[in-house]
């Protein structure tokens, strides 16, 4: 029968042993392998997996061992019914039945009508004795209770439960696991004196006490990061622990477990911080006190920062412990993550490119650079914004002008709306319901861009001329005749540095594919613009006008020769008089006029005059 059954190729007998052998492929190989009678199984079984060179392995492996030397019908399914009843593997293999469906536990609606209880400890022994935690948990309102306790005995927890019954109530049944404590004498006579039914969970089933559980390991973790480094006043932190974890929303509640109990949110720390901000004015300090203060925290803390000693190894320095350095592995170092206050990066400028005349010498450019460099708030790309002045548009009452917008390609839609934006951007313009409306234009530039332009004809017409007087050329050309050295500046984008009155902007109002908008500053085209503007450069300059004239955006500085500061001269050093009125430009108003600098030497382009 065994012969009938062998696998393929034939079998080979040997007339020698008596002993049949079979031909089998094995890894790629073929392998002569002997065919085991009945009454050797057994044998083959136990040397291949019971012995102790064996080393019990699995069904896999052990029927694999076999393979490789013997054969007969049925050897996988006999390997694996012997090794799912040896008695060794079963004693020794970890046990995983599969898991029984959880039962759901019944929701308590009744503060403390069922608590929860647990022991947690010993613990390190504290400076007042204690040595563990009882536990108390509200499975209602997940309000937690924890007491320190000196040692863990049915009195003391029987004492410390009565206490707490005192406050809240007695309860109706009690959750605990099979702790000695809970299972003693005493507390038995307890819960049958006062009609408390006891609940236990079963044997290495912690699940059925699972708040308590979970509030076990959250309270442990809390008093870890709050306790000092002997660890013997944890009894003490606990009170700060439980009232943080009672104004938290409970995730299975979704309400704090104090507002559950007491139908109230507890006054916290961030509401007394809150309630001083609001009612006390903020302490300001001074740049000079912030940076003080920030390099005394720095001081404090660079003791106690890691010096790197190697690729993967750093020397950390440990005040207060037993070994003031301590080498550490790259692995066995935590990232720190701060909590100290947040600090405002400080914006870095680049600096301010002075265009300077080639034939100065290097000292000169020098100490032209240095000037610019002690003004920096006065030299930016975008412009200020003054309170010294106001442009007003006076019209007679109840004179509107209202145009219809003139027609925009659609090519040049987009151009337009890019400026629109970008006038936003700088606060040059605001939405408007102004019943004025100005057409605008876009005209074409040399470079093939297009400038975007308002075209005021009629609202010029209607408005009141300004008869400012404007300086004549010819004047301003003899003055500069003398000069050796001229300071050229030209404001950046002066008008828009010019703010409109309140009754002025509305008349300022024009139309774009996007919107209706008006003005907040002067804006280009108003018959009105230049004069107000000179006014303005007027009254900032007159403390310099012996040596600085403008006309309108352009400021013009000049000397007949150079003095340096600190010479007997009688004329005071030009550098010292233009950072005069550099400090006056800035000092004009909290957002000073800003300018961009060209200094020049013997030649000046002032308004078509050399």
């Amino acid at each position: 029968m065994i012969y009938n059954r062998l696998p393929t190729p034939l079998p080979i007998s040997s007339s020698k042993t008596a002993c049949f052998y079979c031909v089998a492929q094995r890894r790629g190989e073929e392998k002569t392998l002997l065919v085991v009678p009945r009454s050797k199984i057994q044998t083959v079984l136990e040397l291949a997996h019971a012995h102790p060179m064996a080393g019990h392995l699995g069904a896999q492996n052990t029927a694999q061992r076999i393979r490789d030397r013997f054969h007969w019908p049925g050897l996988e399914g006999d390997v694996k019914r012997y090794c799912q009843a040896c008695p060794t593997c079963q004693r020794t293999s970890p046990h995983t039945p599969p898991p029984s469906p959880l039962i759901p536990l019944p929701i308590i609606e009744v503060p403390f009508e069922r608590i929860g209880m647990d022991l947690v400890g010993p613990l390190p022994k504290s400076a007042r004795g204690h040595e563990h935690i009882l536990v108390i948990v509200d499975y209602a309102t997940r309000y937690p209770e924890a007491i320190p306790l000196r040692k863990a005995t049915a009195k003391n927890i029987a004492q410390e439960l009565f206490l707490l019954s005192s406050r809240v109530g007695l309860p109706a049944e009690i959750l605990t696991d099979q702790g000695t404590p809970f299972m003693s004498r005493i507390m038995a006579d307890l819960c049958k004196l006062l009609k408390v039914r006891q609940i236990r969970t079963s044997v290495y089933h912690p699940q059925t006490d699972g708040l308590v559980e979970r509030f076990n390991k959250t309270l442990k973790q809390m008093l870890r990061r709050v306790v000092a480094e002997d660890q013997r006043d944890w009894d003490q932190m606990i009170p700060y622990v439980l009232f943080g974890i009672r104004e938290v929303p409970q995730a299975s509640t979704g309400f704090t477990p104090f507002e559950l109990l007491f139908n109230r949110q507890p006054r916290g720390l961030l509401d007394v911080a809150r309630e001083a901000w609001e009612q006390q004015p903020a302490v300001c300090r001074t740049t000079l006190e912030h940076i003080k203060a920030m390099r005394e925290r720095i001081d404090r803390v660079m003791p106690l920062v890691g010096r790197s000693v190697g690729p993967v190894t750093y020397k950390v320095r440990q005040p207060g412990r037993r070994k003031e350095e301590q080498l550490y592995h790259i692995n066995l170092l935590k990232r720190w993550v701060g909590t100290g206050p947040q600090l405002s990066a400080l914006a870095t400028t680049s600096p301010v490119v002075v265009d300077m005349d080639p034939n100065l010498s290097a000292a000169q450019k020098t100490e032209l650079q240095h000037l610019v460099g002690q003004f920096l708030d006065v030299f930016s790309p975008l412009p200020g914004r003054t309170t010294v002045i106001q442009h007003e548009v006076r019209t007679p009452p109840g004179v509107i002008v209202r145009q219809r917008p003139y027609r925009v390609p659609e090519a040049r839609r987009h151009a337009i709306e890019t400026e629109v934006q970008e006038m936003l951007k700088l606060g040059v313009i605001e939405p408007s319901q102004s019943p004025w409306s100005s057409p605008i234009v876009m005209v074409p530039k040399p470079d093939g861009t297009l400038r975007f332009c308002n075209d005021f004809r009629r609202l010029n017409e209607v408005s009141e001329f300004d008869g400012y007087p404007m300086p004549r050329v010819d004047e301003l050309l003899d003055r500069l005749g003398r000069a050796r050295f001229i300071s050229t500046l030209d404001l950046t984008k002066g008008y828009w540095q010019v703010p409109l009155s309140k009754d002025a902007k509305p008349k300022t109002a024009f139309s774009t594919p996007s919107g209706h908008w008006q003005y907040r500053v002067l804006p280009f085209g108003l018959h009105g613009a230049p004069a107000t503007f000179q006014r303005l450069m007027d009254v900032l300059l007159r403390p310099h006008m012996a040596y600085a004239a403008a006309y309108i955006d352009d400021v013009d500085f000049h000397f007949t020769v150079q003095h340096r500061a600190g010479t007997a001269n009688a004329n005071a050093d030009g550098l010292s008089r233009i950072g005069a009125a550099f400090a006056g430009l800035s000092g004009s108003t909290p957002h000073p006029p800003h300018i961009s600098p060209l200094f020049r030497r013997r030649r000046s382009t002032l308004r078509g005059g050399v």
